[in-house]
């Protein structure tokens, strides 16, 4: 009966703190991953989502977007069941980590659990509905964990071998349905070395066998990741992004500070984080990776007289985070190196062994410390759980949330382009362009700025200012097919007809469904028609026609082109 008032109040706990997350719209890359991905609408699309490597992203989740495809067809484009499935999700993993740790007989591991469900760096995770990859992959993970204990255990009475044969095709089939949900799961065959290594205090040959079918799955799933991923950061054409080994390893030092300081001190969490300028050359930018060798080379040394824990514990720290560390390129860093979604299951290391230390310190001082350490514990996770609320009220709107970010870390030029779009789609040019303005200074190579700043200028009427922004766009990336429509938008106001009908071809030629390009661009034709009939240029006038002709979609319109082609451009479309 205690077991399940304690999965109730966890489970209700993890839930309570992610309310204001259900009145949360789609923000960021949610419109991309559900509100307008056509894959979601029909049953061929969930065909392609499976044979196709590249998704909406760019990326291969595939039971990921399943989760979504159900959803669309349960409740279309509410966000609030998208919002409400993560929530689910990620208090099924509080009870499923709390399940995975009383297995392996660790202490305190109800508050671990809870910690890890009411921590605010979990926020971005679970109140942003395209992490769903993180919270469903963590459930299949965390699955994969418990079964392959469960076939072969680390103590206790061990299981039939037709018995541990069941566990461990499970722990097959979990581990495949994480890789699939999220490719970062692939740090679960040497999770499990080092969960075995810490508990029994070495490996055997027949711990390493077991765990070769794992590295194989996690080695082929990372593999896909690497060449989709790659294949996009070159496909933007951005050379500042690649940075060289030296720059890599004093980065990957620095992260690892970061995230350590985020989980003990969870102040100034934002959805988007300036990006790491490294100097390789200066002996500073080295500090934090001769940090990071120090300590665990301390706790190497220190393991008889203190214990395997806080070692795994780091272990398990450093090596969930190495996938995005900035070793290898992956998409994001064109924004950011760092962003809280990546600690949701590296956290679990130092969150589990203060949870456990502190109750076997609280356990050493007898009754009386068992009190205390339950006030404090409680007092702890009440913190945290007060913390989470209110970091799950800036995922409200895109606005309010990249906002927050401008608001902490204003040298991030990621988040104040991102707010100056927003305030440009909602025709707020005026309070978008010191935004948009601080992005093109802090990164001058990046296109969006540029593109976003010239429809921002055109809107407030400083025209020669946008047609340079314009062409800076264009120059940064020719291919910016946003860029190159609203220039021909600009132009068509500024009754340049000819040139914004040029503008406006290429758009149709790269994309010949681009928003509302089709019919400015037949409106543009008309007035060129026109113009030229009156002005006694007929093969001209005839010329245009015919374009309009075939961008027509009116029958009547169609006839009427048609009847003044035939005349040479002598009656009036």
């Amino acid at each position: 009966m205690r077991v399940l008032a304690a999965a109730a109040l966890l489970a209700a706990a993890s839930i309570v703190v992610y309310l204001p997350a259900l009145d949360g719209s789609f923000v960021s890359d949610d419109r991309q991953n559900v509100e307008r991905n056509d894959r979601l609408r029909t049953a061929g699309g969930l065909g392609e989502t499976w044979v196709e490597l590249r998704g909406p992203q760019g990326i291969y989740y595939p039971l990921t977007y399943t989760s979504y495809w159900i959803e669309h067809h349960l409740w279309g484009s509410e966000p609030r069941g998208y919002h409400a499935v993560n929530i689910v999700l990620h208090a099924l993993n509080a009870l499923l980590l709390w399940r995975v740790l009383r297995g392996l007989g660790i202490g305190g591991a109800w508050f671990a659990s809870a910690a890890f469900a009411l921590h605010p760096v979990q926020v971005e995770s679970v109140a942003w509905i395209t992490e769903r990859r993180n919270v469903l992959s963590t459930l299949f993970l965390l699955a994969a964990l418990w079964a392959y204990f469960r076939s072969r255990p680390v103590e206790g009475e061990t299981p039939s071998r037709a018995t541990g044969r069941i566990w461990y095709a499970l722990t097959l089939v979990a581990f495949s349905a994480a890789l699939l949900s999220k490719t970062v799961t692939l740090v679960l065959p040497p999770a499990v070395l080092l969960l075995v290594g810490w508990k029994r205090g070495r490996l055997t040959g027949r711990d390493m066998a077991s765990v070769t079918p794992l590295f194989a799955l996690g080695l082929a799933a990372g593999v896909v990741t690497w060449v989709a991923e790659r294949g996009l950061v070159r496909g933007v054409g951005v050379a500042w992004l690649h940075r060289d080994l030296a720059e890599r390893l004093a980065l990957a030092g620095r992260l690892v500070g970061f995230y350590a300081g985020k989980v003990a001190w969870p102040a100034k969490l934002a959805f988007v984080y300036p990006r790491s300028e490294i100097d390789p050359h200066r002996w500073a930018s080295w500090l934090p990776l001769l940090a990071v060798v120090a300590v665990l080379a301390a706790l190497v040394a220190a393991r008889r007289r203190i214990g395997r824990a806080p070692l795994a514990a780091a272990l398990w720290f450093f090596l969930t985070l190495l996938p995005v560390l900035g070793l290898v390129d992956y998409f994001y860093l064109i924004y950011s190196d760092a962003a809280d979604r990546f600690l949701y299951l590296p956290s679990l290391g130092p969150i589990v062994w203060v949870a456990a230390a502190a109750t076997a310190l609280a356990s050493s001082r007898g009754a009386r410390g068992r009190r205390l350490g339950l006030v404090l514990g409680l007092a702890s996770l009440a913190a945290l759980g007060a913390c989470t609320l209110k970091r799950s009220a800036a995922f409200a709107t895109p606005e309010s949330l990249y906002a927050d970010a401008v608001a902490k870390y204003p040298g991030s030029w990621g988040a104040q382009l991102s707010l100056g779009s927003i305030l440009v789609g909602k025709g707020r040019s005026a309070e978008a362009i010191p935004h948009l303005e601080a992005s093109r200074s802090l990164q001058p190579t990046v296109p969006g700025a540029s593109a976003y700043l010239a429809v921002a200028y055109a809107q407030v009427g400083r025209v020669q200012d946008a047609l340079a922004m314009f062409d800076d766009a264009l120059r940064l990336y020719p291919g910016d097919l946003f860029a190159r429509a609203n220039l021909g938008l600009t132009l068509v106001r500024l009754g340049r007809d000819e040139e914004a009908a040029a503008a406006l071809r290429r758009v149709l030629e790269a994309d010949p469904t681009y928003t509302g390009t089709r019919q400015t661009l037949l409106t543009v034709l008309l007035r060129l028609v026109a113009a030229r009939g009156s002005a006694g240029q007929a093969g001209e006038a005839v010329a245009f026609a015919r374009e309009a002709r075939d961008l027509a979609e009116s029958p009547d319109l169609r006839v009427r082109l048609d009847a003044f082609i035939r005349n040479g451009g002598t009656v009036p479309p």
